[in-house]
């Protein structure tokens, strides 16, 4: 559990400082939604890990590829549980006891509230285990709680995408690509690219009713340990 206090530090230093304490609401609303999620990632659930991502974030991917939202939602759940085959996740656990929120504005002024979660897993892939220690990050939008690591700059760049306040925040993991950079489902001419910046212009409240929520693989590291060591 050191590891996981070692983690949880660096995000209290990551913070700004006008980031403030969690409301009693929002520390109940938010240790339920991460159990759910995390209980998720145990079982193998890819349709509700997919159901986690920010729906504001599933519209810049729509936006992006031209995709109806049921076949994008199809397409992201198939690829999370492609790659969640044959591992098991177990141990999991959220760091909830130093938690701390912070507002974001975004250009059509809606404030979002959004908090760094450490969060610990081991994966177990045949006779293979690794500890792996990422954050996890959390939004609330209409009064909901949604959820997307951000372990690695392609992750905080696809996070920023859909908001914007996020790109220059300095994020434990960040500086760490993690093995699988994150790219939007492939168009019809069977290209991809990694999502832009300029895809937020999606993410506007219109589009929001376009497409239904979702999320991206869990499966990246921020910080692998041989289970063990």
């Amino acid at each position: 559990m050191h590891r996981l206090a070692a983690l949880l530090l660096s995000l209290a230093l990551a913070f700004p400082a006008s980031a403030r304490p969690l409301t009693q609401g929002e520390a109940e609303t938010l240790s339920v939604s991460v159990d759910a999620y995390l209980a998720a990632i145990g079982a193998g659930s890819a349709s509700d890990i997919v159901a986690a991502m920010p729906p504001r974030l599933l519209n810049v991917f729509a936006g992006a590829t031209g995709v109806e939202a049921a076949a994008l939602t199809k397409v992201l759940t198939d690829q999370t549980a492609a790659l969640m085959e044959g591992t098991r996740f177990s141990d999991l656990a959220a760091g909830k006891s130093k938690l701390k929120a912070e507002e974001g504005t975004l250009s059509d002024g809606t404030t979002v509230t959004w908090v760094l979660i450490p969060t610990r897993f081991t994966a177990t892939t045949g006779d293979a285990a690794t500890i792996n220690e990422q954050p996890l990050l959390a939004v609330m939008e209409d009064g909901k709680w949604y959820f997307l690591r951000v372990d690695g700059p392609e992750r905080q760049q696809v996070a920023a995408a859909a908001y914007p306040f996020l790109a220059k925040v300095k994020m434990p993991g960040a500086d760490d690509p993690g093995p699988w950079p994150i790219q939007v489902p492939r168009r019809e001419d069977g290209n991809a690219r990694p999502v832009q910046q300029e895809d937020a212009a999606w993410a506007t409240p219109a589009a929001r009713g376009f497409v239904r929520s979702g999320d991206q693989p869990v499966a990246t590291r921020f910080r692998n340990k041989k289970a063990g060591v």
